[in-house]
C-alpha cells in the first residue's frame, strides 16, 4: 500500500518532471491517507493501481477509474469535474518546473469523456504519457 501512496501524487497528476520528484514527509503522509480513503471508498484493487503506475493500464476497471477521480478530488486537482489548473501549478510547479507543468496542462486539461471517473482516468493517462514523452 505504501508504494501505491506515491501513485497518488506521482502518477495521478504529479508525474510531469523529467527527473524523479522528491516528496516531503507531509506529502507522503497526505498521499498515504488519500490512497487509503480512496481504495476504501471505491474498492479499487491496489495491485491494478500499482501496475498502472508502471504503465500497464490493461486491467483498469471502473473502480480504478473512480479511484483516480477520488484521489484527484481529495488532492484538490479536480473539483466537480473541473481541472483546477491553478492548484496543480501551485502544488506541482515547484516540484517539476512551472514550464513543464504548464506544457502538460495545455495538452491534457481539456479532456472530457462520458463520465467523471472516466475523465479523471483519461486525464491521468494523459499526464502519464506526457511524462513519458518528456522523459524519453
Amino acid at each position: 500500500m505504501k508504494f501505491v501512496a506515491t501513485f497518488v501524487l506521482l502518477a495521478v497528476l504529479a508525474v510531469v518532471a523529467t527527473d524523479e520528484i522528491k516528496l516531503s514527509a507531509d506529502q507522503k503522509a497526505k498521499a498515504d491517507a488519500v490512497v487509503k480513503e480512496c481504495v476504501k471508498e471505491t474498492g479499487a484493487n491496489p495491485d491494478i493501481l500499482d501496475a498502472a503506475f508502471h504503465g500497464d493500464f490493461s486491467k483498469i476497471g471502473n473502480k480504478e477509474k473512480c479511484f483516480t477521480k477520488c484521489a484527484q478530488n481529495k488532492l484538490g486537482f479536480v473539483s466537480k469535474g473541473v481541472v483546477k489548473s491553478d492548484v496543480i501549478q501551485k502544488q506541482l510547479g515547484p516540484l517539476a518546473g512551472d514550464d513543464k507543468v504548464k506544457a502538460v496542462q495545455a495538452k491534457c486539461n481539456g479532456i472530457m469523456t462520458k463520465d467523471d471517473c472516466d475523465t479523471s482516468y483519461e486525464l491521468h493517462r494523459c499526464y502519464f504519457n506526457e511524462h513519458t514523452s518528456l522523459s524519453g
